[in-house]
């Protein structure tokens, strides 16, 4: 193989390279998170998760205003933004009791973001579980499994109130 050959290649190998990383970078990030348009306004919405949840027996942990712990900061006005923190203790407590499962503390408790975008449009958005769990085996992921179904059902009750 020729100088020349060796260069073409190594620069092609390496094109590829940032061309595969360059649009990784832009998909990952719409496999890791889901995001979906509220048909009500931002109040509502998170009233709408928060009832759902409790209804269907998940624990409200918190509600963050992000928009409002972040204005105080920033000494600005900041469109609507909240997370909706939710719990299963009987969910926890079965990924808790496993060593191999507490690597996922860090995911728990269940967080569901909505904000309001800068036309006016609600959203919703949450880390797809349904995709995180398949990185896991066991516990982890018969409980993702059940946490990801019941908050898409928390959600599509939620929404259906338009």
């Amino acid at each position: 193989m020729g100088p020349q050959l060796v260069v073409a290649t190594a620069g092609g190998l390496i094109l590829g390279l940032v061309a595969a990383v360059a649009a990784g970078s832009v998909f990952a990030r719409h496999l890791l998170i889901v995001e979906e348009p509220s048909p009500l306004g931002f109040e509502e919405t998170v009233a709408g998760i928060v009832a759902e949840a409790e209804k269907r027996g998940w624990r409200v942990s918190i509600v963050h205003q992000l928009d409002i712990s972040a204005a105080k900061e920033a000494g600005q006005l900041l469109l609507p933004a909240s997370v909706v923190e939710l719990c299963r203790p009987d969910y926890a407590a079965e990924v808790l009791r496993d060593d191999g499962g507490r690597m996922v503390t860090s995911l728990m408790p269940c967080r569901l973001a909505v904000y309001m975008t800068s036309d006016g449009d609600v959203t919703v958005s949450r880390a797809n579980t349904g995709l995180l769990r398949r990185l896991f085996g066991g516990v982890v992921s018969r409980v993702m499994r059940r946490a990801s179904r019941d908050a898409e059902e928390i959600l599509t009750s939620a929404l259906s109130r338009a």
